[in-house]
């Protein structure tokens, strides 16, 4: 079930996680239309040729969408409503995970830089951990200074993107606008160079200066091990963007018209409303077979939990008529 925590100690924001936990979600995050257009420019080069006119107007379906790919520019988004300086990210509702992870991590990190030398940008997600207010270890290697930007949240094709396997050359932006089937959305960030994502819930703005390290980890990955704790560059945090009033899923009545239904990707999402007097502690979009856990706890620890520090080299498995 995707969960949602509304009164977190220490944080001044809820917090929702698993939101792509199903098939159904995912699904409902990002529709059938990123499959469809990959399947229909896969077919291309066997049904467009030869180009002729015809060919063409039979492809306008396939073809208009990528006359609407890129980017686009504004001066201001809604992330960019509130300026946090000092960025106070204490606040936030980061996780710890594992029994002995090093400290909060930022679950679904998308961290964003640009070549020195002008030559493009990157969106990767990387480990991101808590340290102070205004610092966090990123686990990336640097040989320049640099501004950098950690988005949390933001459109599912944004998500999707900073993890796809693209070429070098392929900025992840334009990706997650042919996923959106728009123009991907970049708001002028107002304390620093870097533009951000305009439908974002958070950003942290800052720089890494080669030479800055800290220690990182450990963290429990999901291969089942602890990574070990290691020096990784430090981000020095600026300051904080945020939306002036964070969008929840519960907040998204059932025809899908609230605001929160476009930020999350999730239109017609028919997310449940937390009933009357039992706190939404658990919600879960409507046809999975299972109900909200409102009626007793329940342990949002993983039921298992990674040996500690043991290496992340696996046995060669023999096969079956070699063991003995």
């Amino acid at each position: 079930p995707a969960l949602l925590f509304t009164n977190i100690k220490g944080a001044a924001f809820p917090l929702v996680t698993n939101l792509f936990g199903t098939e159904r979600r995912v699904e409902l995050a990002f529709g059938p239309r990123p499959m469809q257009l990959i399947e229909r420019l896969a077919a291309l080069p066997h049904t467009l040729m030869p180009p002729t006119m015809g060919n063409l107007w039979r492809h306008r379906k396939t073809l208009t969408p990528l006359l609407r790919t890129g980017l686009k520019r504004r001066r201001r988004g809604p992330v960019t409503e509130v300026v946090d300086q000092p960025a106070a990210l204490g606040r936030l509702p980061l996780i710890r995970s594992w029994p002995e992870d090093g400290g909060p991590f930022v679950t679904l990190p998308l961290v964003y830089t640009e070549h020195p030398d002008g030559l493009g940008g990157n969106l990767g997600m990387y480990r991101v951990q808590r340290f102070t207010d205004d610092t966090v270890g990123l686990h990336i290697q640097i040989h320049r200074p640099m501004p950098v930007h950690v988005t949390i949240g933001g459109p599912p094709a944004m998500i999707f993107s900073a993890i796809a396997p693209l070429p070098e050359n392929v900025p992840e932006l334009l990706l997650a606008s042919l996923m959106l089937g728009r123009r991907f959305p970049l708001a002028d960030n107002p304390i620093g160079p870097l533009p951000v994502a305009a439908d974002a819930e958070f950003v942290l703005v800052g720089e890494v200066t080669p030479g800055e390290m800290h220690p990182e980890g450990p963290f429990g990955d999901h291969y089942g091990y602890y990574s070990l704790r290691h020096d990784y560059p430090l981000m020095r945090v600026r300051g904080l963007l945020r939306r002036r009033q964070p969008i929840l899923p519960a907040t998204v009545d059932q025809a899908g018209h609230a605001r929160g239904a476009r930020a999350l990707g999730l239109r017609r999402n028919r997310l449940p409303q937390p009933r009357r007097g039992c706190g939404a502690r658990a919600l879960q979009a409507r046809g999975h077979g299972q109900r909200a856990a409102h009626s007793r706890r329940r342990s949002a620890v993983p039921h298992q939990v990674p040996p500690a520090h043991r290496s992340r080299r696996r046995p060669a498995r023999l096969p079956d008529h070699a063991r003995t």
